[in-house]
C-alpha cells in the first residue's frame, strides 16, 4: 500500500522552503526539486532495510554505517 503520508509530507517540505529561501529559489521547479530530492530519500530508505539481507556482509555493514 502506498505511503501517502510519506508523498505529502515530501511535497509539503518542499513547497515550505519557497517562506523562507532567496528570490531564485521559490519557485515551483525548485520545490518541485526538493520534493523529488525528499521523496527518494523515503523509498532509498525503505528499499535498503527490505533487500539488506541479499548484500554481501562487509557492503552491508558498510551501507549501515553510513546510514546512522
Amino acid at each position: 500500500m502506498p505511503a501517502l503520508s510519506n508523498l505529502v509530507g515530501a511535497a509539503a517540505g518542499g513547497f515550505l522552503g519557497n517562506t523562507y529561501l532567496p528570490a531564485g529559489f521559490t519557485d515551483d521547479t525548485h520545490a518541485g526539486q526538493r520534493a523529488a530530492i525528499r521523496f527518494g530519500t523515503f523509498a532509498a530508505g525503505n528499499l535498503f532495510p527490505e533487500f539488506a539481507p541479499q548484500i554481501p556482509r562487509p557492503m552491508r555493514t558498510f551501507f549501515m554505517l553510513i546510514a546512522r
